[in-house]
């Protein structure tokens, strides 16, 4: 993932990623497509005033081509 990391613990401080739900995390565009995501964001009722950060992060990565074997295993 060339050497960027995000802090993914939503029990930090001023995270607010637990607050997030993207409704497709997962998608593959052909070149040039484009595409809406839809995200929706829900702030706790007592949630602490002040600031709070996330980040949607979108990558790009290509399919398994057909008779492809992953090197992941169990």
């Amino acid at each position: 993932f060339g050497g960027i990391t995000f802090n993914t613990d939503p029990t930090k401080e001023y995270s607010s990623s637990s607050w997030m739900h993207v409704d497709s995390p997962n998608l593959i565009l052909a070149p040039s497509q484009q595409t809406k995501v839809n995200f929706t964001i829900t702030v706790p009722a007592d949630a602490e005033p002040g600031g709070h950060y996330s980040v949607l992060f979108f990558e790009p990565l290509s399919p398994l081509a057909p008779n492809t074997r992953s090197k992941i295993g169990i």
